[in-house]
């Protein structure tokens, strides 16, 4: 298991470092050798249209110099975009020819499934690979439905080799590989398919994504018998033995997992990487007061050492500056002390102008600003925040609550915060509720399980008050500011990942006037309207619009109570339309969805099979534009 930290796309340098590996492997006997996948292309490919072939290009001659040497067996994964899709690949490098696994299971996936029935239908994903090398039967992963289907299917595997295609989150303890066999899902895997799992994983900051390493290998039992570190290189071998039949003599005891830590180092480790993909060796933070400001100092000065962070002390509350100098000096950081800048202007003026003197800083001394933006503010923002944009924001995908977490936890290690309490602005502040009497900590928690409940679990407004036990308007309240703020996160800047969905994942297209609301129809009373629907629209004939109409009636239409403002339908006039408008309006809209559709009289030209792509020449001939991709039809056969 070649753990490795590498920078994507550094082909000629990864490759020196992939063949020097292998050879220090096969002095230690391996028959195989394991990268992680996103060592030699990142995990995300190359996007960008213009430059893809040349990139894949660039890749595919790597790969070939690297199968000619290698010195054991290896299986190096590789990234693409696909039109907007990432297409992970397993080469398998044996005595110099190159294999790509999933592409060899789906090419024999296909053979085998011509002239199946339709129980054909009920199997697993077609590019599963299944291979033999030496005395054993092996299978590759990428992701939680790769093992899936491994363990639901047989496939009598000695080993599946899980390259690890997430990277951490919080909430994901699979996510973390060998750092928690309790909580995650390899354990039971094994066991289930009574085969080898042997986990690769990445490790370092690749775009915003953080990999942590702590590759493993559990046997059929679910015993740990190899363990690599994390947040570490390792090369790490483990004898895998297809005839074990009982417990290993020296089981390896797995780690404790301890979250607060582990969240830490993942995002120092986020800050120095990518502090040093830009090109860059310094960070400037400004010690402006709060608790976040402070955990962020301390992350930097562990990522980057204390002659590398540049402290401005400019304090919202001026009683806050002397634990801002005190920590400084426990640091042993160089500081500054911005004193007077806003004079009598306020906060947000304060920490503008010492963001400003922080920008000058950074650009003098080849440093980066870091924002001190938590997800907790990011999600609630209502205005342009006075930190300004930052190429990193260390903090902004973990909660407040967890950095209250981080500053314990890094205070006991050593106690270079003067104190860990909340600053009063920045505990969060919900439009339109008034806070009720809970501590700073307690209020906090509250908003953030709800923000959390909504971004990472999914729950609906409907169902936030029953998820968290918070009261419904302080729910709806933070849903709806969480909704307002999207225009206004787009001025920060990216984030280090450390969830399962981060505010950008969960972003809702800007302008959109539409809010969630806390009473609507049932999921099967909706489902019904749309069956009967389409059950009248196949008959022909007329629509019966009063039946229709009643399926969907909200709780409020059925208790004959008006609907509020914000969520009543807009009817133009006074009057409301009558029965034969409703039937116009309904056989205008079914008209213009058939005429859209494949086939429709709207079709445009090129759609399908058509290479011409629809464009026609000065002479009305088809146009020739073989750079050019053919554009789609925006519509679907549905």
């Amino acid at each position: 298991m070649a753990q490795m930290a590498t920078r994507a796309g550094d082909l000629d340098r990864t490759v020196a470092r992939m063949v020097s590996l292998s050879e220090r492997a096969s002095l230690q006997g391996a028959d195989l050798v394991v990268f992680p996948m996103a060592a030699l292309t990142g995990p995300e490919g190359l996007a960008v249209t213009g430059e893809r072939e040349g990139f894949v290009s660039d890749v595919m001659a790597a790969v070939e110099r690297l199968a000619r040497q290698v010195a054991c067996a290896c299986i190096v994964p590789v990234v693409f975009d696909l039109d907007g899709e990432q297409v992970a690949e397993a080469v398998l490098m044996d005595g110099g020819h190159v294999v790509p696994l999933k592409l060899a299971a789906y090419a024999s996936s296909v053979l085998q499934a011509q002239g199946a029935g339709p129980e054909a239908q009920d199997a697993p994903a077609p590019d599963l690979p299944e291979f033999t090398l030496g005395d054993l039967r092996l299978g590759v992963a990428f992701t939680y439905e790769d093992l899936d289907d491994y363990v639901d299917f047989d496939f009598d595997l000695d080993a599946v080799i899980y390259i690890a295609g997430y990277g951490y989150a919080i909430d994901d303890p699979s996510s973390l590989l060998g750092a928690d066999l309790q909580e995650g899902r390899y354990v039971q895997d094994a066991e289930a398919m009574g085969a080898w799992v042997v986990g690769v994983g990445s490790l370092g900051c690749y775009g915003a994504q953080l990999y942590t390493g702590s590759s493993f290998a559990i046997t059929p039992a679910g015993e740990l018998a190899a363990s690599a570190p994390a947040f570490e290189e390792s090369l790490t071998c483990v004898d895998v033995d297809p005839h074990l039949s009982g417990p290993l003599d020296s089981p390896v005891t797995p780690e404790v997992y301890d979250e607060p830590t582990f969240l830490w180092e993942a995002l120092a480790m986020g800050v120095h990487d990518r502090i040093a993909a830009m090109g860059r060796r310094r960070a400037v933070v400004v010690l402006d007061g709060s608790l976040s400001s402070q955990v962020l100092a301390v992350l930097a000065t562990d990522a980057l050492g204390p002659t590398n962070v540049r402290l401005l002390v400019s304090p919202v509350d001026e009683g806050e500056r002397p634990a801002c100098l005190a920590l400084a000096s426990n640091l042993r950081a160089e500081s500054r002390d911005l004193r007077g800048a806003a004079g009598e202007q306020g906060p947000g003026l304060a920490l503008g102008v010492a963001q400003a003197h922080a920008l000058a800083w950074a650009d003098e001394d080849d440093g980066v600003v870091l924002s001190p933006l938590t997800k907790t503010a990011l999600a609630l923002l209502d205005r342009q925040p006075a930190q300004g944009a930052s190429p990193i924001l260390p903090l902004g995908d973990v909660y407040l609550t967890d950095v209250v977490g981080l500053a314990h936890a890094r205070n006991v290690i050593s106690p270079v915060m003067p104190h860990l309490a909340l600053a009063p602005w920045e505990v969060p502040s919900v439009p339109g509720v008034e806070r009720d009497q809970r501590s700073d900590e307690e209020w906090t928690h509250a908003v953030d399980t709800i923000i959390l409940d909504h971004v990472e679990w999914g729950h609906p407004l409907s169902e936030l008050p029953g998820a968290t036990g918070e009261d419904a308007g302080l729910c709806a309240a933070v849903v709806r500011a969480l909704d307002n703020g999207g225009s206004w996160r787009l001025a920060c800047g990216p984030c280090l990942i450390a969830s399962t969905c981060t505010l950008w994942d969960a972003r809702r297209p800007l302008g959109l006037a539409w809010h969630d609301v806390m009473d609507r129809p049932s999921p099967t009373a909706a489902g019904d309207g749309l069956e009967e629907l389409g059950r009248q629209v196949e008959k022909g004939g007329d629509v019966d619009w009063t039946r229709l109409m009643s399926l969907f009636a909200t709780p409020a239409d059925a208790g004959g109570e008006d609907l509020p403002d914000d969520v009543a339908p807009d009817v133009p006039g006074d009057e409301e339309p009558s029965e034969a408008d409703k039937m116009s309006r309904l056989r205008d809209t079914l008209g213009w969805l058939h005429d859209f559709s494949q086939g429709g009289a709207f079709q445009q030209r090129g759609f399908g099979d058509r290479e011409d792509d629809g464009r026609k020449g000065p002479d009305g001939s088809p146009a020739s534009d073989e750079g050019r991709r053919p554009w789609q039809n925006p519509f679907s056969e549905n």
